[in-house]
């Protein structure tokens, strides 16, 4: 088949945040030799694990950073709770970055005495005042000349009686301010098909996060290691259960062309992406021969 997106695979930078806080360039660096043209950022306007996005560079310096490394960052994540876009604005516009995006929630994620407490849906109301929010943030991005989009976690396919809160969120939200990051190996935890909903939400899917799921590994025990417990059991893209051929291939006829590896939790943050990398590399060859 005919690829239309190319050298799209990328890796969302929470994955490696350890390195990231010991050497930002050193493991921009490494992210490059991997492969990996593209990075998504995350912790702007606030952040349970990290202090400074940035990681101690100035927005120039991690420009320059990415640059020399061959990588581009065409997303950031956004704490969930953040209000002021135009403060984040300059920098990501400096960085690059053409797209923000509310990772979490925060009804779904509470932090006491620096732990993070997750808890899930609660009913209509709760994700009307959600939705809500998401439009307003939207708008304030579009005022910034920035695209807006949510990550979803597996809470959302919770059900709201007549069809998931996921659902009732898109129903919600406005189309043109609203777009969706879909997290593959998240939905695989809900227990629906990431294909299915690939397919029904196409039109406003800007992004993905491509992360397998092994059910048969013991969740976790440990809640700072694991804020949400099925963390434990979510592993880099040819580690799982997913079937990564039907996802890539739903990818490419919908030309969802941001393609981000991601682990939560991982002893081996660079090994562990660059097994992803290659296993998704390996299947996007394959589907061209």
């Amino acid at each position: 088949g005919q690829r239309r997106c190319t050298g799209a695979i990328g890796v969302q930078l929470f994955a490696v945040r350890d390195l990231l806080i010991a050497d930002p360039r050193g493991a921009l660096a490494k992210l490059g030799e991997v492969g990996f043209r593209e990075v998504e950022l995350f912790g702007f306007g606030g952040n349970v694990f990290i202090d400074d996005p940035l990681f101690g560079l100035s927005a120039t310096e991690f420009r320059d950073a990415l640059e020399s490394a061959g990588l581009r960052a065409p997303i950031a994540h956004v704490s969930g709770a953040f209000e002021d876009i135009s403060e984040v604005a300059g920098i990501a516009s400096s960085l690059g970055v053409k797209t923000l995006i509310n990772p979490m929630a925060p009804e779904f994620l509470t932090v006491r005495d620096g732990q993070a407490i997750v808890s899930g849906v609660s009913g209509r109301d709760q994700m009307m005042g959600l939705a809500s929010r998401l439009n307003a943030q939207g708008r304030e991005c579009a005022r910034n000349g920035l695209g807006f989009g949510y990550h979803n976690h597996h809470m959302e396919f919770e059900s709201l009686g007549d069809r998931p809160a996921f659902d009732f969120l898109a129903e919600n939200t406005d189309p043109a301010l609203v777009k969706f990051e879909l997290d593959i190996g998240w939905v695989a935890v809900s227990g629906h098909d990431p294909v299915d909903y690939i397919d029904r939400y196409h039109d406003r899917i800007i992004a993905v996060h491509m992360k397998d799921y092994d059910a048969s590994l013991p969740i976790g025990t440990d809640p700072k290691t694991y804020p949400i417990p099925e963390q434990a059991q979510l592993v880099e893209p040819g580690a799982g259960s997913i079937d990564f051929e039907r996802i890539v291939e739903a990818l490419e006829n919908y030309e969802i062309c941001h393609r981000f590896v991601e682990v939560d939790v991982t002893a081996e943050p660079i090994e562990t992406v660059e097994r992803g990398y290659n296993y998704l590399t390996n299947l996007e060859s394959e589907r061209t021969d």
